[in-house]
């Protein structure tokens, strides 16, 4: 494992837009509607009381690389009922097999969370107007 990248929060919010976000997440949404992929689901494994590992893989069909989210979910003692998530995400080339790059799993989503909810927003209707008066 040769000079993988590693992405920490900062490093996310300075290098991701969230008009390119947006653009990738609509593509990615379509996609999938199109394409209709397997899909895996998510696997959680019970570690402990209030400790939970997760692993949420993830492909597309069009797309050059491959992925999961990879978190522990562990009960927060400072806040009764809550727990605190920590992870990552690691994407591997489709080709080689290999690690592309590392990068913190909290700013991804937030930033995915934020994306999906913009594209979720605006009517399907409106793309379909606005892109044939382009």
């Amino acid at each position: 494992m040769k000079n993988v990248p590693v992405y920490g929060r900062d490093e996310i919010f300075a290098l991701l837009d969230y008009d390119g976000c947006i653009a990738a997440v609509r593509e990615a949404m379509k996609s999938f509607t199109a394409e209709a992929p397997q899909q895996p689901l998510r696997t959680i494994v019970p570690i402990a009381p209030a400790k939970l590992f997760g692993v949420m893989p993830g492909v597309l069909p069009v797309q050059e690389t491959f992925g999961a989210k990879i978190v522990s979910v562990f009960g927060d003692p400072s806040r009764p009922g809550r727990s605190a998530h920590e992870g990552v995400v690691v994407v591997f080339d489709r080709e080689t097999g290999q690690i592309k790059c590392i990068a913190d799993a909290h700013s991804i989503t937030s930033v995915r969370t934020a994306a999906a909810s913009a594209v979720a927003s605006v009517p399907a209707e409106w793309f379909v107007v606005s892109c044939s008066d382009m």
